[in-house]
Protein backbone atom coordinates (compact mmCIF):
# COMPACT_ATOMS: atom_id res chain seq x y z
CA UNK A 1 0.00 0.00 0.00
CA UNK A 2 1.28 3.43 -0.75
CA UNK A 3 0.30 6.90 1.34
CA UNK A 4 -2.32 8.09 -1.89
CA UNK A 5 -4.18 5.03 -1.14
CA UNK A 6 -3.94 5.21 2.71
CA UNK A 7 -5.46 8.84 2.39
CA UNK A 8 -8.40 7.55 0.68
CA UNK A 9 -9.25 5.38 3.62
CA UNK A 10 -11.21 7.10 6.92
CA UNK A 11 -9.17 8.80 9.59
CA UNK A 12 -9.95 5.56 12.21
CA UNK A 13 -8.43 3.40 9.95
CA UNK A 14 -5.51 5.44 8.71
CA UNK A 15 -4.30 5.83 12.63
CA UNK A 16 -5.16 2.50 13.36
CA UNK A 17 -3.04 1.48 10.44
CA UNK A 18 0.02 3.77 11.36
CA UNK A 19 0.02 2.94 15.15
CA UNK A 20 0.10 -0.89 14.33
CA UNK A 21 2.75 -0.48 11.94
CA UNK A 22 4.79 1.75 14.91
CA UNK A 23 4.40 -1.18 17.18
CA UNK A 24 5.78 -3.66 14.14
CA UNK A 25 8.66 -1.15 12.50
CA UNK A 26 9.25 0.90 15.61
CA UNK A 27 9.48 4.25 13.70
CA UNK A 28 7.75 6.43 11.79
CA UNK A 29 10.48 6.80 9.10
CA UNK A 30 10.13 3.22 8.65
CA UNK A 31 6.40 3.31 8.04
CA UNK A 32 7.00 6.48 5.32
CA UNK A 33 9.16 4.79 3.85
CA UNK A 34 7.05 1.79 2.65
CA UNK A 35 3.97 3.61 2.48
CA UNK A 36 6.64 5.94 -0.02
CA UNK A 37 5.99 9.31 1.43
CA UNK A 38 8.01 11.64 3.49
CA UNK A 39 7.67 11.00 7.62
CA UNK A 40 6.52 14.98 8.16
CA UNK A 41 3.61 14.13 5.17
CA UNK A 42 2.04 11.62 7.36
CA UNK A 43 2.73 13.56 10.42
CA UNK A 44 1.47 17.10 9.81
CA UNK A 45 -1.47 15.44 8.13
CA UNK A 46 -2.70 13.18 11.36
CA UNK A 47 -2.01 16.43 12.76
CA UNK A 48 -4.27 18.43 10.94
CA UNK A 49 -6.92 16.04 11.63
CA UNK A 50 -6.79 16.42 15.38
CA UNK A 51 -4.15 13.64 16.57
CA UNK A 52 -0.94 14.10 18.47
CA UNK A 53 1.44 11.85 19.19
CA UNK A 54 2.23 10.10 22.50
CA UNK A 55 4.92 8.09 23.23
CA UNK A 56 4.70 5.57 19.63
CA UNK A 57 1.25 6.07 19.22
CA UNK A 58 -1.13 8.63 17.47
CA UNK A 59 -4.44 9.60 19.65
CA UNK A 60 -7.19 12.20 19.07
CA UNK A 61 -6.13 15.34 21.13
CA UNK A 62 -8.23 16.09 24.35
CA UNK A 63 -8.70 19.78 23.20
CA UNK A 64 -10.27 19.57 19.84
CA UNK A 65 -13.98 21.52 19.72
CA UNK A 66 -17.20 19.66 20.40
CA UNK A 67 -19.59 20.81 17.63
CA UNK A 68 -22.58 19.40 19.23
CA UNK A 69 -21.95 22.05 22.01
CA UNK A 70 -21.56 25.42 19.75
CA UNK A 71 -24.60 24.42 17.61
CA UNK A 72 -27.50 27.33 16.91
CA UNK A 73 -30.31 25.35 19.14
CA UNK A 74 -27.65 25.56 21.99
CA UNK A 75 -27.29 29.15 21.96
CA UNK A 76 -30.98 29.71 21.29
CA UNK A 77 -31.78 28.00 24.22
CA UNK A 78 -29.64 29.72 26.13
CA UNK A 79 -31.03 32.91 25.08
CA UNK A 80 -34.50 31.62 25.79
CA UNK A 81 -33.47 30.76 29.67
CA UNK A 82 -32.21 34.53 30.40
CA UNK A 83 -35.52 35.92 28.87
CA UNK A 84 -37.47 33.42 30.94
CA UNK A 85 -35.70 34.57 34.46
CA UNK A 86 -35.57 37.94 33.66
CA UNK A 87 -40.05 37.79 32.38
CA UNK A 88 -40.24 36.73 36.02
CA UNK A 89 -42.75 38.95 38.08
CA UNK A 90 -43.80 38.08 41.52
Amino acid sequence: MIWSDLRKCKIEDIVGYINEKLIELGSLKKIADTLEANESTIRKYLTNKGYKRVGNQFVLKDDTCNLREHTQEKRSEERFSRNAETDLVC
